[in-house]
């Protein structure tokens, strides 16, 4: 870029702006530059749309994303139709609906903006509706992390994200009160999603009344806050995990959703998803805690015969290491010890 200007006696304004700039400025993402370059652009002002504009626009990582999701979901379906036809990396308008006139080109424009304003005057909507405090838009990396915990398949249909386009879902309507906690959402396929907003009439406040069950006689319902060995890891909205009062293992934990139901088996999705993001941070916690520990094992007692003596839904993860015991081939097999081995 060509800049022409009479160089004067440099300012304390810019003097200040220029030391920020290349010596104090943290660059850990790009949004500090681009901030103050859409001010300065902009006159001394600019607004939060026009600078969230521009780090889209310098976003590296946000621009493949959607390049891929370019390849994926409107290139398919307007190969399909017959509308465009693709080179590689590069696209055209097919034989059958090329060589337009100039005025047809910009007719066509007009009605491409009319959609384009149509839909982002139904995501306004949508916005006006979280600003009053149902809930934050979902951010980047929020998404990714969903994404990837769905391993990019339909939690309902399996189909990867390479059959079809992927939603992320609240599985309690952000118009009911959900939030964007990781264990409210969940991953749907297009269909899917379609299907499930058609179809389900479920009462979500009857779900979300639920989750404060408690049961006065059960001791994993008011459980001693003396036993959370790892405070920062052990808790969500939905669940908890502490350690076990008769351990298998040093370590052994429980994690239990924090309402009263029976098994896993009458756990709403929600919680499995809260469950097993507290496994998973515990699982971290007690590996860092001892470094002797050099294996898990994960199972769940579901029912008298299965060996369960507290009716509350309730996983077990119990470190192990190389000495505990002498073969510890076949695991979890051993809860019937002669089928232990194999």
């Amino acid at each position: 870029m060509s800049v022409n200007f009479k160089m004067t006696k440099k300012s304390k304004s810019y003097l200040r702006l220029e030391e920020f700039l290349k010596n104090e400025m943290s660059m850990t993402g790009a949004y500090q530059p681009i901030l103050i370059k859409c001010i300065l652009e902009g006159g001394g002002v600019a607004s939060r749309r026009q600078i969230a504009r521009e780090v889209l626009k310098n976003d590296v990582g946000q621009i493949s994303y959607y390049e891929d999701v370019v390849a994926r979901y409107p290139t398919k379906t307007l190969l399909k139709h017959g509308i465009i036809r693709k080179d590689g990396i590069a696209y055209s308008l097919t034989n059958e609906v090329s060589g337009l006139q100039e005025w047809e080109k910009l007719s066509l424009i007009a009605i491409c903006e009319q959609k384009l304003a149509e839909h982002i005057s139904q995501k306004q909507e949508q916005l006006a509706l979280l600003n009053r405090g149902i809930a934050p838009p979902l951010s980047g990396s929020s998404r990714y992390k969903i994404m990837k915990r769905a391993a990019t398949r339909c939690e309902a249909c399996g189909r990867s994200n390479e059959e079809e386009p992927l939603h992320i879902d609240h599985i309690i309507p952000r118009e009911k009160g959900g939030t964007n906690d990781a264990w409210n959402l969940q991953i749907l396929c297009v269909t899917c999603n379609t299907q499930k907003r058609n179809a389900d009439d479920t009462d979500f406040s009857v779900i979300r009344d639920s989750y404060s069950v408690r049961s006065e006689e059960c001791p994993f319902c008011y459980y001693d806050n003396d036993r959370i060995q790892f405070p920062e890891f052990s808790s969500n909205e939905l669940a908890v995990g502490f350690r076990d009062l008769f351990p298998v293992t040093l370590g052994h934990h429980l994690i239990i959703p924090r309402r009263h139901v029976p098994t896993i088996f009458e756990l709403y999705q929600a919680e499995l998803n809260a469950i097993w993001d507290l496994v998973g941070k515990l699982k971290e916690a007690l590996s860092n805690w001892d470094a002797s520990i050099v294996g898990f094992n994960v199972g769940t007692n579901a029912g008298v015969a299965a060996g369960q003596t507290i009716e509350h839904a309730h996983i077990h993860l119990m470190p192990r290491r190389a000495d505990d015991m002498a073969d510890p081939r076949g695991g979890v097999r051993g809860i019937i010890p002669e089928r232990q081995k194999y």
